[in-house]
């Protein structure tokens, strides 16, 4: 990279070897991560008291932000005046396609938002707009959860008026997409995938050549460790009846799911009960890998029953039984790859990289179209 140069899209390249900040709030930590120089990427996972996760998101932004700043300062012994691009989890913003986002007025207007849902991953821009003040650098968002590419076909609901959303684990389902495209030897471009991404929340998605045409979010399909899955209609109806709103959500997303039934959000946590011979949590293990099981089979119906590969990924895919239940059933049906965590920081920053390296096009939101020419 040539010092000073300013590339075809839009940003100027003044690194000859660029420092990017990753940011990615979850509902119960904050993950930050460093790519120094020497393009080693260091990351950790800050997590925090039940005081501060008790208060509303708004009200946390300061303690994460102090945490953030600390482990940068004392644990990566970063100095933000030598930062070059920080890159930020966007949350439930508006449908736009998959990229790398400038962040502007309106996007930082429309994540204070809560219409869908307040999810901490919306306030993640904000402390990325406050660590810039010290450096000037620009700030990207990658591949929010919002991103929509879904078939036409794939938003109705069956009630007109009300339209399925596409609302998922994007940023990480895009990047182990293209991961296992280049690990079985394929063009994400010409491929037909499923992604799995199982954690505290879950998005099974499909991608067909470089699309995710569909998903089935935790919403609508299998229960998550703290998150409620598809209930029953009629049964979700008379819940809104007898409960205010507040509680019904709550109970739907946060402290739904396995959290409902045995009082904890860790997966392993089951298992081990599981193993003591816990009929409860026995019961629970096996109607997630069923619950999941059909989430699957319904997108590889959609796929047309024709799949490339399938990744297992994100926190639960490092459970043995989950993995082992899940790919015996696409055996000799599609190659299938397991990629255990999360790899959003590495997605946020190679993305904010690309961004820098005018290797992609950095788009400007809502309307997705480049930021300069």
């Amino acid at each position: 990279m040539i010092l000073g140069r300013k590339n075809n899209k839009g940003v100027a390249s003044v690194f000859n070897h660029p420092i990017v900040i990753g940011i990615n709030l979850g509902s119960t930590s904050s993950e930050i991560g460093v790519r120094t120089g020497d393009g080693v990427i260091t990351k950790q996972k800050l997590m925090h008291s039940d005081e501060i996760l008790a208060l509303p998101v708004t009200q946390q932004l300061s303690a994460r932000t102090e945490g953030i700043r600390e482990w940068l300062a004392k644990g990566a012994g970063i100095s933000l005046g030598g930062i070059s691009a920080i890159a930020c989890r966007g949350g439930r913003l508006k449908p736009i396609a998959s990229g790398v986002y400038a962040v502007n007025e309106a996007l930082l207007e429309d994540s204070r938002s809560t219409a869908e849902g307040d999810h901490a991953s919306r306030m993640s821009v904000f402390i990325g707009r406050e660590l810039a003040k010290e450096t000037k650098c620009p700030i990207f968002v990658v591949d929010p959860i919002s991103v929509d590419e879904f078939w036409p076909v794939s938003r109705i609901s069956g009630l007109k008026g009300v339209s399925r959303k596409s609302l998922g684990h994007a940023l990480n389902s895009k990047y182990i997409a293209r991961k296992l495209a280049e690990d079985i030897g394929r063009d994400y471009d010409k491929s037909r995938f499923i992604i799995a991404h199982m954690g505290g929340g879950a998005t099974i998605s499909l991608h067909i050549n470089g699309q995710m045409v569909d998903l089935i979010n935790d919403f609508e399909g299998a229960f998550t460790p703290e998150r409620s899955g598809m209930l029953p209609m009629t049964e979700m109806l008379r819940l809104c009846t007898q409960n205010d709103i507040q509680t019904v959500t709550k109970w739907v997303e946060g402290a739904g799911g396995i959290y409902s039934y045995l009082g904890t959000k860790r997966f392993d946590v089951l298992e081990e009960k599981a193993s003591q011979k816990d009929n409860e949590a026995q019961l629970l293990l096996e109607a997630y890998v069923y619950q999941q099981k059909k989430s699957l089979g319904a997108l590889y119906a959609a796929a047309g029953f024709a799949l490339d590969g399938l990744a297992l990924t994100g926190g639960i895919a490092n459970s043995g039984y989950v993995v082992e239940s899940l790919s015996h059933m696409f055996k000799g049906k599609a190659a299938v790859r397991v990629y255990p965590g999360s790899f959003e920081i590495e997605a946020l920053i190679e993305g904010a990289l690309g961004a820098l390296e005018g290797k992609v096009t950095v788009r400007q939101y809502p309307d997705g179209r480049p930021l300069c020419k």
